[in-house]
C-alpha cells in the first residue's frame, strides 16, 4: 500500500506509513466496544421511597381513618346510649318514689289546727315547726319520714318579714292536700266552719260538710257577686308530699259546671300541677301565691249536694283516666 505522502511502498492493510507515518486508513471499532453515554434518568434527582416507609405512611393513613371514623360514630351513638341511660335513671327513681310512698292501711281522724303564729322564725325552726304538724300523723306515711321543706315552696320566704294571717294555715295543717279558697283570695274557706269531719282511710281522705258548716261554706262560695260559685284549689299541701299532680274526676264529682273549665291545662282537662310558693307579696307580708286560673272550679248550684273528687299523683299520668296514687274527696251536703 503506497503512502499518498511520500510515496513509500508499505505493506497491504498498513494502518500507518513506515516512512513518514501518516495514517493510510482508519481502524473500524466495534459496536460493542464502543462505549455509549449513560442515559439520563430524569427521576434520580428525587429520592426513592422504600417499600418500609411506604408501609408506614399507609398504616399512619388507615390508623387516622379508623380514628376519624370512630369519632363520627361516636357522636351518633354516645346521644342514643345517653338518652337511654337517662331514661334508665328516670325510670329506677321512678320506681324508688313510688316504692317509697306506702300510705297507711287504715283509718284515722284528722283534726284541724288553728292558726299558729310564724313570725320571727327562722328557716329551721319553721322546718321544725312544720315537721312537728306532719309528725301528728306521721303513721299515715304520706311525707317521707325524712321530711325537708320543698325548695319550691318555702325558698322565697323573707324570715325578718310577717304573715298574711291566712297564709300560716296551709303550713300548719298539713294533712289538708287540696284547700278551697274563692277565687280571688287564699283564705282557706274550711277557716269559716266550725266542725267539719276529716278522715283518713286507705289512700283517700275526705272532707266533709254537714248542715250548718254546709250551710256557711255555701254562704262564703256565693258571697262574691262578680263570680259566685266560683272557687279555686290550692295543691301546695299535696305538692310537698310529693303528689304533684292533680286532676277532677269528672265522673265521681257532682253538682260542679265542667263547661267553665275550657282550658286544656286547667285542674279539669289534665294533670294539673302547680305547686305554689310562700314569698313576700300585697301588704309587704309573707303570702302565697300566685292565682292561678288553671286552678279554679265552678259549682252548679247552691245548697245542693256536691262532690269535688280529686286524684292525686306522684309521678304525670299518661292519662288522666289512670289510677290515682292517692284521692283527696270533698263533700258538701246541705
Amino acid at each position: 500500500m503506497k503512502c499518498p505522502k511520500c510515496n513509500y511502498e508499505n505493506k497491504e492493510n498498513t494502518l500507518y506509513c513506515g516512512l513518514c507515518y501518516e495514517v493510510l486508513r482508519k481502524e473500524k471499532q466495534n459496536p460493542e466496544t464502543v462505549s455509549q453515554p449513560e442515559p439520563i434518568n430524569l427521576q434520580t434527582s428525587k429520592p426513592k421511597t422504600s417499600d418500609k416507609t411506604k408501609l408506614i405512611l399507609i398504616s399512619i393513613s388507615l390508623f387516622l381513618i379508623i380514628i376519624v371514623a370512630w369519632l363520627i360514630i361516636r357522636e351518633m351513638v354516645m346521644p342514643i346510649y345517653a338518652q337511654k341511660r337517662r331514661i334508665e335513671e328516670t325510670a329506677l327513681a321512678q320506681k324508688k318514689i313510688r316504692d317509697n310512698f306506702k300510705p297507711y292501711t287504715g283509718q284515722i281522724d284528722i283534726q284541724i289546727n288553728l292558726i299558729s303564729q310564724l313570725f320571727g322564725m327562722t328557716k329551721q325552726t319553721l322546718h321544725e315547726f312544720r315537721k312537728s304538724k306532719i309528725d301528728e300523723h306521721a303513721i299515715l306515711n304520706i311525707f317521707q319520714p325524712a321530711y325537708v321543706l320543698c325548695s319550691k315552696i318555702f325558698d322565697t320566704i323573707e324570715y325578718d318579714k310577717d304573715w298574711v294571717n291566712s297564709a300560716q294555715f296551709y303550713i300548719c295543717n298539713p294533712y289538708q292536700l287540696i284547700i278551697l279558697s274563692n277565687v280571688n283570695s287564699i283564705t282557706a274557706l274550711i277557716d269559716y266552719c266550725k266542725n267539719p269531719e276529716i278522715k283518713y282511710s286507705n289512700r283517700t281522705i275526705e272532707e266533709t260538710y254537714r248542715g250548718n258548716d254546709a250551710e256557711w261554706l255555701f254562704k262564703q262560695i256565693y258571697s262574691t257577686e262578680a263570680e259566685p260559685g266560683k272557687i279555686r284549689l290550692w295543691m301546695v299541701n299535696a305538692y310537698d308530699a310529693g303528689l304533684k299532680y292533680a286532676n277532677i274526676d269528672k265522673q265521681k264529682s257532682e253538682n260542679i259546671d265542667f263547661a267553665y273549665n275550657t282550658s286544656s291545662e286547667d285542674i279539669v282537662n289534665s294533670a294539673y300541677s302547680q305547686p305554689c310558693l310562700f314569698h313576700v307579696g300585697r301588704y309587704n307580708k309573707n303570702n302565697l301565691s300566685p292565682a292561678d286560673i288553671n286552678g279554679r272550679l265552678k259549682i252548679s248550684e247552691r245548697d245542693k249536694y256536691t262532690c269535688i273528687y280529686v286524684k292525686l299523683w306522684l309521678l304525670k299520668p299518661q292519662d288522666i283516666a289512670q289510677q290515682e296514687d292517692f284521692a283527696y274527696i270533698i263533700k258538701i251536703i246541705p
